[in-house]
């Protein structure tokens, strides 16, 4: 009897143990491959709004936001893809993992399609009557709202392959990729503006980077899924399974669109091109606090959704409360330093004109973007047991708010109405918390 004993906590120990190396090694990563954005961006940013001007570099991030608009019509299937093929993994079903990535990889060609379509049609009516351009560059505009939407659907199709790779908690081999993917696009992008080229010519080679990209997924994939056949299959089982998550996960990332690519398209269509330029810098400093902490802690997604298969729920619980005190820890290790130093940081990296600027602008983001990362452990959770439903509508509840916020305070107090819309969005999410701590008592 002793011997059983024994032998169940030493078994209990290890399965700990693997889980918290698993977990450390799948957010160092992660998180590896997230910082890489935000260094390039410091260091490439003012080079490029110094050769591209500030009208110009505002169309980048405008034919940015409106490929991201297209992009909710993925119906979530990449966040279903994790899902199942996590799930199947704890089971050791490689037929079902297959059958999963065929039919998901079926869906996006045809939703890629239907995206770059879209997005191509809508360029020359937003240039010409919502957006706020200047007639001598509608036509550098339309041509980059229309590269950017093939850059979409070449990533809609990547997209599921990452998702897969993801689903084995191979976070080591997505951070490669994406981390080798992102420097080429934003060296390709000094390059040809050190060369005199414009923003259609710098969009042209991210896209070229994007296929490339999916090329190397597709390699990576099949090594971890041996004999996948990507013969384009329609399984209904698979579908219907990935359908029912990936509907509400697609609902919730429609409120998380709105949450943030409306911001900019409001501000380009009432105040124009140059003050989106603004807004999108100060922006990308500030929604660091919510990504760094979201990116190192991705895997607890896949981990918690396998684990369950397995009924390791006293380590789950142990590993949540673990996962919000480090959430805590970092956020604030991150958006304290960010508020103290925010304008002496502003004006060495952009000049102190920027900085004047948009100080107050950035300290309002940084504390939206603290109180969202706040909330990114039980929205892993949650995923993980399977609550797409809960997660989507409190999402969905979130980004409305935030949405009526942005048309009503962007008219009267422009940039600053934005940004006091982004602190709407988070405190939503704290019914998250509630919901998860019900699920880790059962």
């Amino acid at each position: 009897m002793q011997e059983n004993n024994l032998f169940g906590f030493l078994s209990f120990y290890k399965r700990k143990s693997e889980l918290f190396q698993r977990g450390f090694l799948n957010a160092f990563f992660s998180l590896g491959q997230y910082l890489i954005t935000p260094l390039l961006y410091i260091f490439t940013t003012p080079f490029l709004v110094s050769k591209l001007g500030l009208s110009n570099y505002g169309i980048w991030m405008l034919a940015n936001s409106v490929a991201g608009v297209v992009g909710v019509l993925n119906f979530g299937l990449s966040e279903a893809t994790v899902k199942y093929v996590s799930l199947y993994r704890g089971r050791n079903d490689e037929e079902r993992i297959a059958r999963c990535i065929q039919s998901t990889l079926t869906m996006y060609l045809l939703l890629s399609l239907g995206m770059v379509t879209i997005g191509c049609a809508l360029a020359s009516f937003l240039v010409h009557r919502v957006l706020k351009i200047s007639p001598a560059d509608f036509t550098v505009a339309i041509q980059s709202i229309q590269l950017a939407s093939v850059g979409l659907g070449l990533r809609t199709v990547a997209s599921v392959f990452d998702a897969a790779i993801r689903g084995f908690e191979r976070y080591d081999l997505t951070a490669k990729i994406n981390s080798v993917s992102i420097t080429l696009m934003m060296a390709s992008s000094v390059i040809l503006a050190a060369l005199g080229y414009g923003v259609t010519t710098i969009l042209l080679g991210m896209v070229v980077v994007i296929g490339l990209t999916l090329l190397l997924s597709v390699f990576v994939l099949r090594r971890l899924v041996t004999g996948l056949s990507l013969r384009p299959t329609l399984d209904r089982s698979a579908l219907r399974e990935v359908f029912n998550f990936g509907f509400f996960s697609w609902i919730q990332g429609l409120a998380a669109t709105i949450f943030s690519q409306a911001d900019r398209l409001i501000i380009g269509s009432l105040l124009g091109t140059a003050e989106v330029s603004y807004y999108s810098i100060a922006l990308q400093v500030a929604q660091q606090t919510h990504g760094l902490v979201g990116s190192s802690l991705a895997f607890l997604f896949p981990m918690i959704s396998a684990e369950r298969e397995v009924r390791d729920t006293s380590g789950l619980r142990s590993l949540y409360r673990k996962a919000t005190m480090f959430s805590f820890i970092f956020s604030a290790a991150i958006a304290v330093p960010l508020l103290a130093g925010g304008k002496y940081l502003l004006t060495f990296w952009m000049g102190a004109d920027f900085a004047a600027h948009v100080y107050v602008l950035f300290c309002i983001l940084v504390v939206a973007y603290f109180l969202l990362a706040l909330a990114v452990v039980p929205h892993y959770a949650l995923l993980g047991f399977g609550e797409v439903r809960f997660v989507a509508l409190s999402n969905i509840a979130g980004g409305m708010l935030s949405l009526i916020g942005m048309l009503v305070l962007i008219p009267l107090f422009g940039m600053i109405g934005a940004a006091v819309s982004r602190l709407l969005y988070a405190p939503i999410l704290a019914v998250n918390f509630v919901r998860i701590r019900g699920k880790l008592a059962c």
